[in-house]
């Protein structure tokens, strides 16, 4: 399960796995939680997708500092921490000038 979080002026991912009973898996990221996002960014979360390996796929806005905004993509490897070898730096934008948005 995942949600935006905010403190301190920014806004980030909050993901929590959960085993088939409905309990936290406290084996995954830390404690069961991963807060991992691209480096720097004020993300809104907008959807997950689980894969069979462990890993997770994840779609969400980046905003800028001008309160810009353009979807992107990042992984999450088996053990819940950021995939760096994904994109640049671990995280795919829209190419182009175009501003984009990830919608549910």
């Amino acid at each position: 399960m995942g949600a935006t979080v905010t403190g301190n002026g920014t806004a980030g991912p909050w993901i929590q796995r959960r085993q088939p009973d409905g309990q936290v898996d406290t084996r995954w990221a830390a404690g069961g939680r991963s807060t991992a996002s691209p480096v720097g960014q004020r993300v809104n979360l907008v959807d997950l997708l689980p894969q069979a390996d462990g890993s997770l796929w994840v779609c969400g806005n980046l905003y800028g500092s001008q309160g810009d905004s353009t979807a992107a993509l990042w992984r999450l490897k088996p053990d819940g921490s950021l995939d760096y070898n994904f994109g640049v730096g671990g995280i795919w934008r829209r190419p182009g000038a175009e501003i984009g948005r990830a919608h549910v």
